[in-house]
């Protein structure tokens, strides 16, 4: 698990050092703005490079600011886009986050790329790299989840592994005491799996493929094809 932490924090270096080939930087005095282009035109992102916060709104950057580089969240802390290292008691990210998280609770309500390592990890949007906790959910997962509750809402591509893992469609491998999905496209080990569609292996003390018309469920071995 520490070379996995060292190889994304790597990535999550490297990654915040390249700049995006979209997007252009204006002088803006002591902080800088990235204007980037979309469907709609041009929209400008006010960015800090530091964030200390006691708790929302009493922090040195307003809410609606995105921070490129390290924010601190003494107790808790709110911005737009965040680049870089975020440690606190409570991350909160309105945007997109790429980097790695360190707090107790870590929210982010659109996509994740890096690492959130926290007793609480949340990610509205897509996860694309790990999240490491007690009690990890994202939308969708291309990558890695470790924890007691690991739930990808919509897709996973890769790897749970935790008491209890779930996810509507895997593409991987789930690893833990209770696994389920709806489609499961890999291999499911553990004390009890289900899925409802299986192309794949199932290795445990209770295998249930809820889309058999005979024998929905087997001990110790389930496959199909």
């Amino acid at each position: 698990m520490n070379k996995l932490k060292s190889l994304i924090c790597l990535f999550v270096f490297c990654s915040f050092l390249s700049v995006n080939a979209n997007e252009y930087e204006i002088d803006a005095g002591n902080s800088y703005t990235y204007a980037y282009e979309n469907d709609y035109g041009y929209i400008c992102d006010d960015v800090k490079v530091f964030q200390l916060s006691l708790f929302n709104p009493i922090q040195i950057q307003n809410q609606n600011t995105s921070i490129s580089g390290l924010r601190l969240n003494l107790i808790y802390g709110v911005n737009h886009n965040v680049t870089g290292l975020d440690f606190g008691l409570v991350n909160h990210v309105t945007g997109d986050f790429k980097g790695m998280q360190e707090g107790i609770a870590n929210y982010v309500e659109n996509d994740m790329y890096g690492l959130q390592d926290g007793f609480l990890n949340m990610t509205n949007g897509s996860v694309m790299g790990a999240q490491l906790g007690w009690v990890n959910i994202s939308g969708n997962v291309y990558g890695f989840q470790e924890g007691i509750v690991n739930r990808a809402k919509y897709n996973l591509v890769g790897i749970q592994e935790g008491f209890y893992n779930d996810a509507s469609i895997a593409e991987g491998i789930q690893v833990g005491i209770i696994n389920a999905t709806h489609v499961m496209n890999g291999i499911q080990v553990g004390l009890i799996n289900y899925t409802h569609e299986l192309k794949g292996i199932q290795v445990g003390l209770l295998n249930i493929q809820s889309s058999r018309t005979v024998v929905k469920a087997l001990p110790i071995l389930n496959f199909s094809w």
